[in-house]
């Protein structure tokens, strides 16, 4: 009999010592298995949190560099030509211009439908504004003019008709306004009798008028 109650208390004890046992080793397994889970998750978001500003920064990049279109190539068609920071009169001059060769950004039109147009100056980068009547297309830039004026003169009349030929035929490449000064660099006599004159503008622009619309000064 006490045989027996000793090997129940011996098997009672070794059930308990195991399940004991069992319990300790659990817990630490469990802990290790979150640890190492912790850091594994840790990795992975670091990760992701590089790929994040690597990605931000690719897009600020991407936004800072940006590529200007130029609409037109040419050059400032005058002396002292106002050059401003902005596409009006009351806009303040940054300073003046001389036959300077520029890019063209823009042409733009304020409050009172006077046309502007916005250059770079190929000189040194400056942006800015200029009347587009003094701009000039050209895809080699300025050349000085070398024509010759043989005496000065005024329009009389209006809208006036400037041509690109000494004939009532040639294309009208200008209105001029009355009283408007010019340059006169010659005579011409044409077969039907009619005098017709070649003149220069402020601009630069050259044609030719009827010869009855100019008074010489």
């Amino acid at each position: 009999m006490l045989r027996r109650v000793l090997l129940l208390i011996l098997i009672t004890l070794s059930f308990i010592l195991s399940g004991c046992g069992n319990d300790a080793k659990s817990p630490v397994q469990n802990k290790a298995e979150v640890k190492s889970g912790f850091k594994i998750s840790e990795v992975n978001n670091e990760k992701k949190d590089d790929d994040k500003n690597k990605s931000a920064s690719q897009n600020s990049n991407q936004s800072v560099s940006t590529n200007r279109t130029y609409v037109d190539n040419g050059y400032v068609n005058g002396v002292g030509v106002n050059f401003r920071k902005g596409p009006s009169l009351d806009a303040e001059v940054i300073r003046g211009l001389d036959h300077a060769n520029v890019q063209v950004i823009a042409f733009t039109t304020d409050s009172t439908g006077r046309e502007w147009a916005q250059v770079r100056l190929l000189e040194d980068g400056t942006e800015g504004y200029i009347a587009k009547e003094y701009f000039k297309h050209s895809t080699s830039g300025y050349r000085k003019d070398t024509e010759q004026a043989i005496g000065q003169g005024h329009i009389v009349g209006t809208e006036v008709t400037m041509r690109n030929g000494q004939a009532r035929e040639a294309d009208p490449i200008g209105v001029f306004k009355n009283g408007e000064s010019v340059e006169i660099l010659k005579f011409v006599d044409t077969p039907r009798g009619e005098l017709w004159v070649k003149v220069r503008r402020s601009n630069g622009d050259k044609g030719f008028v009827f010869g009855q619309y100019l008074r010489k000064d």
